[in-house]
């Protein structure tokens, strides 16, 4: 009996105004925790809830993980992310997140020049001067188009949840053909608001160096690709571990044997060789 006590963890959602306190156990299955919120949440009967959101640093999490282990969400509190809120949500953190990443990198931004000004330059250059001058300005642009070519990949304007949801959701096999991981990367740049040529290559960067280690032309393990992708993208590094571990928990027991680490090992090494191959040449 005690035991049985000890297991119960004390949860507290939000609702607009409204806040209630679940009383939980590990394992609960979904169909009875959507009952308990529907129980202390009447108003949010018409929609069904699709994932939760800390109060205070706006991640999100899947309803699967408080299911799961209640008690990892006992020390916050988080608001119910109901179907239908999820974009209009993960604009707002974006926007949120976005602004203190351009604060960061507020001196680089100084040093150089907008890409606005590049093109007053050119307009004013085509106007009062010889066509060589605009192809100088040409030969200056290359080097910063071939350095996004050479990919520094820099996903920390999209945060793991985001992507863990939305390529999970559309992969339920575990199988991500590129056809699929298209239509996914669509979804999440629109969401996110960085719909540029950059961030596309940056993804479509990651989904063919696994592509290239796969028996079958065009498909990666899901698994793998958001295990690479979780080094570069935003959040919090005991949440990216909760997200990790449940990606590569395939059986779902609690545990990661042996294999499913060296698995997860082996996507994060060949990401990391290939964005920084000098890290290994350092190590050898």
């Amino acid at each position: 009996m005690t035991q049985e006590a000890a297991r119960v963890s004390a949860v507290t959602l939000l609702l607009g105004d409204e806040a209630r306190e679940l009383l939980l156990c590990p394992d609960l299955p979904l169909p009875e925790l959507l009952q308990c919120v529907a129980a202390g949440f009447p108003n949010a009967a018409k929609k069904s809830p699709v994932a939760l959101k800390h109060a205070s640093n706006h991640v999100f999490y899947p309803l699967s993980l408080l299911c799961r282990s209640p008690e990892l969400f006992e020390d916050a509190e988080f608001y119910l992310v109901l179907d239908g809120e999820q974009a209009d949500a993960g604009r707002k953190s974006k926007q949120r997140h976005r602004a203190h990443h351009s604060r960061k990198r507020g001196s680089r931004a100084h040093d150089t020049p907008d890409k606005r000004e590049y093109q007053a330059v050119t307009t004013t250059s085509e106007a009062n001067e010889e066509d060589e001058d605009v192809d100088d300005f040409e030969e200056k642009e290359e080097p910063q188009v071939s350095s996004g070519d050479e990919l520094d990949i820099d996903l920390t304007d999209f945060e793991l949840p985001q992507l863990v949801n939305v390529f999970i959701q559309a992969c339920p096999t575990g199988a991500l053909d590129r056809t699929t991981f298209n239509r996914c990367l669509e979804k999440i740049l629109s969401q996110s608001g960085r719909y540029d040529p950059q961030a596309r290559k940056m993804f479509t960067r990651l989904f063919n160096i696994f592509e290239r280690q796969s028996i079958r032309s065009d498909i990666v393990d899901v698994a793998d690709f958001l295990g690479g992708v979780s080094v570069f993208a935003c959040g919090e590094r005991d949440e990216k571990i909760l997200l990790t571990f449940d990606l590569y928990d395939m059986d779902g027991d609690g545990f990661i044997s042996k294999e499913e680490m060296i698995k997860y090992l082996t996507a994060v090494f060949l990401v990391i060789g290939e964005a920084s191959p000098e890290l290994f040449q350092q190590n050898k």
